[in-house]
């Protein structure tokens, strides 16, 4: 009956590749409810709790849950969640678990032990720091006096509650108190607590040991397949690979870390959102900008809902300088603002002061060179900053103070007082094996022997850091400052490298500048005026011209190809073509692409 009536077109459609699943045209099916709600709204409650129970028998629990809270039902509600919902944490799906705890009320999430430990949990991914606090000593007094039941799950919350409150000292000192006491923990909590032992030790420039905790963390949630676990260890070993400079294992290992994601349905859950973010920074840095900006629009709302300091502090960054690599400058302004505003929210002062160190950075592209310096004040929160001690963090490896204010110095022509510091940043950068960081501080002395008038030092160490970047197969690092080094790259040749040559092309001239003899190229405002074409078309549309297939598009972009064929559908509407290679030459003649 279902077949005919698709085939009939009668307002109903699939909407999975299998034809299990099936829905009505969205406006008959507001029609059926607008119906519903005037001639038996007695009724809408009861369909909900069946829905409920119906779903919950069918083992698909978020949309029990949801029926559930639709009817009302919050008794039903909590104890379908609460039968799930660690689950649901351990899975990576903590956004969703947030979402339907905060609509419950307390009384029926305290007095269910299993639903308390995961509000908790929920809770200080949600930000409600308050609220986990207060979660978090319910359960101690309701085990007070017992055998310490949940101490372990105590000590996993509150170290989760300092690493999103930004304490990353604090997070040290509790690592090391549990692992006074591992054996009773739960295996969860243990690799829990080895990923954080591995990001304090990143933060310290400890890559061994950090690399051994990461085992740790592995070895205890592989077994009990803690997906949000292993994506957090995945992406730490990313992180670590990236601050050495090798981008291709860093790739390697996020792209086998988010084929898992997906794998296990949780593509836009806490766990697909963390890898995503650490894909993008890579995505960027080897200039693949398309399949970059498309990873930033799908999960920046993820992340601002769940992510740690230094994820925010990336992505918010990658996205501004999307921004200004499309010649929208006043929206790369408005994502540092988005951020500052999430700092003082949250009062996470490091996200404040990276969006002010990432505002100097604006303004020296401008030539702004006064509010570069203002930005520079705000961001250089020396209490801030100094609290932190000899850590590090993973989101400031090649944006902090230091190498913003030798940017503003050097802007100033003020070399002379770069030069103690910055060659004591280069020697610390290198002996660590920090390679990334000290590709960026290269730039920075050549830019330094370059005003000094010593043209041919100046030009060897540019082409010291030019083939550095090629070799480790990074980009970004070099491109992201070819406003300030194009007297470098025009005297540069390389002829004896031929893979130079890309990179150096990248180079010259320098994107994204605000000068006024520069003309700023603007594909996306163009497109949209001349075919109505959205963001994510344009993109298709791009790898199309480059000749991917579906498969490769859907690939790139992290879509499936179902979408990547609707995607075309509409483009081929819109351009008024049935053809992809037509498709792409209109868009190009166009300058759409």
């Amino acid at each position: 009956m279902i077949a005919q009536i698709v085939r009939g077109n009668l307002l109903l459609a699939s909407i999975d590749g299998e034809q299990r699943w099936f829905r009505y045209h969205p406006l008959f099916a507001d029609f059926l409810r607008a119906r519903m709600r005037d001639g038996a709204p007695g009724e809408i409650r009861d369909l909900h709790r069946r829905a409920a129970q119906w779903s919950a028998a069918q083992g698909l629990m978020n949309e029990a849950v949801a029926h559930a809270l639709a009817a009302q039902d919050y008794a039903l509600a909590a104890e379908l969640l609460a039968s799930s919902a660690m689950d649901m944490v351990r899975s990576g799906r903590v956004a969703d678990t947030a979402r339907a705890i905060v609509r419950l009320p307390e009384h029926e999430v305290v007095r269910r032990p299993d639903l308390l430990r995961a509000a908790a949990y929920a809770a200080i991914f949600a930000h409600r720091y308050g609220d986990a606090t207060r979660f978090i000593e319910t359960i101690e007094r309701a085990d007070h006096g017992k055998n310490g039941s949940s101490d372990e799950e105590i000590a996993g919350m509150r170290l989760m509650l300092l690493g999103w409150t930004d304490k990353i000292p604090e997070v040290l000192e509790t690592v090391a108190a549990m692992r006074n006491d591992t054996s009773r923990f739960s295996p969860f909590t243990a690799g829990l607590a080895s990923n954080a032992g591995a990001y304090c030790n990143i933060a310290l420039g400890r890559y061994i040991e950090a690399e051994q905790d990461l085992a740790r963390a592995r070895q205890a949630c592989e077994p009990i397949n803690a997906l949000y676990v292993l994506s957090y260890s995945a992406c730490f070993a990313a992180g670590i690979e990236l601050i050495a400079g090798n981008i291709a294992a860093a790739r390697t290992t996020l792209d086998g870390a988010m084929n898992r994601v997906i794998a296990e349905g949780q593509r836009y859950g806490s766990s697909g959102a963390v890898v995503a973010t650490y894909l993008a920074e890579v995505l960027y840095e080897t200039n693949e900008v398309d399949a970059c900006e498309a990873l930033v629009n799908d999960y920046m709302p993820i992340v601002v809902e769940t992510g740690l300091p230094d994820h925010l502090i990336v992505l918010h960054r990658t996205a501004a300088r999307l921004h200004l690599l499309r010649g929208r400058r006043d929206a790369g302004q408005g994502v540092l603002a988005q951020l500052h505003d999430i700092g003082a929210r949250r009062g996470i002062r490091r996200l404040s002061a990276a969006a002010w160190l990432e505002r100097v950075y604006f303004g020296l592209r401008d030539s702004d060179i006064d509010g570069a310096r203002r930005a520079l004040a705000l961001g250089s929160d020396l209490a801030l900053w100094r609290s932190f001690g000899d850590f590090k963090p993973y989101a400031s490896e090649i944006e902090d103070p230091l190498i913003a204010e030798l940017r503003v110095q050097l802007a100033r022509g003020h070399s002379d007082e770069a030069l103690p510091r910055l060659e004591m940043a280069l020697q610390a950068a290198e002996s660590a094996g920090r390679r990334r960081r000290a590709l960026r501080l290269l730039l920075l002395r050549a830019q330094k022997l370059e005003s000094q008038g010593r043209q041919r030092e100046a030009s060897a160490v540019f082409e010291m850091a030019m083939m550095g970047a090629v070799s480790g197969g990074l980009v970004r690092t070099l491109t992201d400052e070819a406003w300030a080094i194009e007297a470098l790259g025009k005297r540069a040749t390389f002829a004896a490298d031929p893979r130079v040559a890309p990179l150096l092309w990248a180079l010259m001239p320098a994107p994204c500048t605000q000068r006024a003899d520069i003309n700023r190229p603007e594909p996306d405002t163009r497109s949209s005026r001349a075919f109505h074409l959205t963001n994510r078309e344009i993109q298709v549309l791009r790898l199309l011209w480059k000749g991917g297939t579906n498969k490769a598009i859907a690939r790139d972009l992290f879509l499936t190809e179902n979408t990547i064929e609707t995607h075309l559908r509409r483009i081929y509407e819109k351009l008024g073509t049935r053809n992809r290679t037509q498709a792409a030459a209109i868009a190009r003649e166009a300058g759409a692409i």
